[in-house]
C-alpha cells in the first residue's frame, strides 16, 4: 500500500483519478470517506467536512474503526491527509494502528504553491471547505512535513514529494508514475 497525502485543495484527488485511468489495477481507498461512514453510523453526521469538528476522542474512535476496513495489499493507494486542522490544533492524519499494518510501501506527499491551493479551494463547489489564509496553509504544510517524517521513521519506508503546479497535472502524474515504477507497480 502506498499512502498519498497532501493539503486540502492541492489537487490530490485529481492526480489520483488520472493515475487510476492510466493504471486500472491500482485501487484507491479514500480515508476521509471511511471516516465519514463511521461518523455517520456513530454520530449521525451528515456532512463529511464536519468530521474535523468532532471532539478528539470521537475522532480517534472513528479512525480506529475505519482502519479495520483498509486493505493494505499491493497496488492499493490510501488517499488521506498527514494532519487534520482542528480548532484546538492539529491531529495526526494517520493513527498508530494504521502505521503498524503490514504492507505499507511508502508515502507520497503532493504539494503545490500556496496561491494555487487557495484558488483551488475557492473554486471547489463539491466541498464546504472554510477559507484559509496563506499563513494557515503554510502552518498545515509545516505540520504535515513533520508528521510525514515521523510516519516514515515509524515504518522505515520512503517519502516521495511531488509538486502539483497549476495547469501542470500531467507533469505531476508522470512524476507519480516514476514513484510507482520505483516501487515495482507495473
Amino acid at each position: 500500500m502506498l499512502i498519498v497525502m497532501g493539503l486540502p485543495g492541492v489537487g490530490k484527488s485529481s492526480v489520483l483519478k488520472e493515475i487510476t485511468a492510466r493504471h486500472p489495477k491500482v485501487k484507491i481507498i479514500n480515508y476521509g470517506d471511511l471516516l465519514f461512514l463511521s461518523a455517520k453510523k456513530r454520530f449521525s453526521l451528515q456532512d463529511r467536512d464536519k468530521i474535523v469538528e468532532l471532539p478528539m476522542k470521537d475522532h480517534l474512535a472513528i479512525q480506529k474503526e475505519a482502519i479495520k476496513s483498509i486493505d493494505t495489499g499491493r497496488m492499493v493507494i490510501l488517499d488521506t491527509h498527514a494532519v487534520l486542522k482542528k480548532p484546538t490544533g492539529f491531529l495526526p492524519g494517520l493513527a498508530p494502528e494504521l502505521l503498524e499494518k503490514e504492507g505499507i510501501e511508502g508515502f507520497v506527499f503532493i504539494d503545490a504553491p500556496t496561491k494555487d491551493i487557495i484558488d483551488r479551494r475557492l473554486g471547489d463547489q463539491k466541498r464546504t471547505r472554510p477559507a484559509m489564509t496563506a499563513e494557515e496553509l503554510n502552518g498545515i504544510r509545516s505540520a504535515s512535513f513533520s508528521n510525514i517524517t515521523g510516519y516514515s521513521a515509524a515504518t522505515k519506508k520512503p517519502v516521495f514529494i511531488l509538486i502539483n503546479r497549476k495547469g501542470k497535472i500531467d507533469d505531476t502524474v508522470e512524476e507519480f508514475e516514476h514513484v510507482l515504477k520505483n516501487l515495482g507497480w507495473e
